[in-house]
């Protein structure tokens, strides 16, 4: 039963450490102003806790969505590409 206890301690913190960026952001900026501004703030939450998981830099895949839509191309994915793996003949 210990065992399930502190596993469920460890999820929870992983959970309030997930939510904890947009509750400072929050808290410092008074909220937004309407729902285009509660869209943005979830959809660039979302996309700076993807990149920081996946040890990507945030700046470089905003910059690179906002100048694939000024050039009509498609932007940059946040999933994970598989590695490319070679298979070397012996």
């Amino acid at each position: 039963m210990r065992a399930r206890a502190a596993w469920m301690l460890r999820a929870t913190q992983r959970q309030h450490g997930a939510v904890r960026p947009y509750v400072l952001w929050r808290k410092g900026s008074f909220g937004t102003q309407s729902d285009r501004g509660d869209l943005f703030v979830e959809r660039i939450l979302t996309v700076t806790a993807t990149c920081r998981q996946q040890k990507r830099n945030v700046l470089a895949h905003v910059t690179g969505s906002v100048e694939a839509y000024l050039n009509s191309r498609p932007g940059p994915s946040l999933i994970p590409q598989p590695e490319a793996t070679t298979n070397a003949v012996s």
